[in-house]
């Protein structure tokens, strides 16, 4: 039992069909090296989701939305961990990639996502090749299914470590996401009127006016398979609204950004 875990990792679950991607989300964050963390999954699905020894599982139809469950998790996070990692139940992670962005991240005042295969809007993805011992080669491409990847979870498990660097970025997406808890008590919570379009934006915006920036670490990998959850959750109308949301407290963004 850790008694004081640097990073809290809070991950967000929101519908039975995807408790496949789940289980490759959650294997792949426990078998993480070189820092002491807790992980604590948060679901609304249909059926309790199973989860491995070691994860705290809140299974709570009230809530509802990813924000809901960020914000949840927080007040449930141990109160000496130093940072928060955001992560979406369909994101696979490689066992060095939460200590080398805690490593790199340290006491600066930055937002920082891995590398990936899925656009974050920040224009640093990559469609990286992976290869088998027998020779099969599997290029993570921007969209990806479980059947895409099925026996090759340890090629994404063991991904080595490259050079450390930082790229600055506009923002960053939040489907695998670090935080220092004293840029979130700086920055504040998420806009719940921005749960289905533009949250992460919203944040990014308000953390650079605190002159935190948002980095997108080039030395480790996180495979996002993406969109797995919100076109099957979106309801009519909502991302609209969240827009004009969106751009009535930034009317300075361009309608491109999305």
């Amino acid at each position: 039992m850790i008694k004081t875990p640097l990073v809290t990792v809070i991950i967000t679950h929101h519908l039975s069909d995807n408790e496949k991607y789940l289980t490759l989300c959650l294997e792949s964050l426990m078998m993480s090296e070189g820092v002491d963390f807790e992980a604590i999954c948060l679901s609304d699905a249909d059926t309790m989701p199973a989860v491995p020894e070691g994860v705290r599982l809140v299974w709570n139809r009230d809530l509802s939305t990813a924000t809901k469950k960020a914000h949840h998790g927080i007040t449930l996070a141990h109160p000496g961990s130093k940072y928060f990692l955001f992560l979406s139940d369909d994101v696979m992670v490689s066992k060095h990639m939460l200590s080398e962005m805690v490593g790199a991240t340290a006491d600066l005042a930055i937002i920082m996502n891995p590398m990936s295969n899925n656009d974050n809007e920040s224009h640093f993805f990559t469609n990286m090749a992976i290869q088998h011992p027998n020779g099969k080669v599997i290029t993570l491409g921007h969209q990806m299914d479980y059947e895409d990847l099925k026996g090759s979870e340890h090629l994404i498990q063991n991904l080595a470590p490259r050079p450390p660097i930082l790229i600055p970025v506009h923002y960053v997406c939040f489907y695998c996401t670090l935080i220092p808890r004293a840029v979130w008590n700086l920055v504040g919570q998420l806009d719940e009127r921005l749960e289905v379009r533009h949250n992460d934006q919203d944040y990014c915006i308000r953390a650079k006016k605190h002159r935190v920036m948002s980095m997108v670490h080039l030395g480790v990998f996180a495979l996002h398979f993406g969109s797995k959850t919100l076109p099957k959750v979106l309801k009519p109308g909502e991302s609209e609204a969240a827009s004009e949301h969106f751009y009535q407290k930034h009317p300075n963004q361009p309608r491109a950004f999305k």
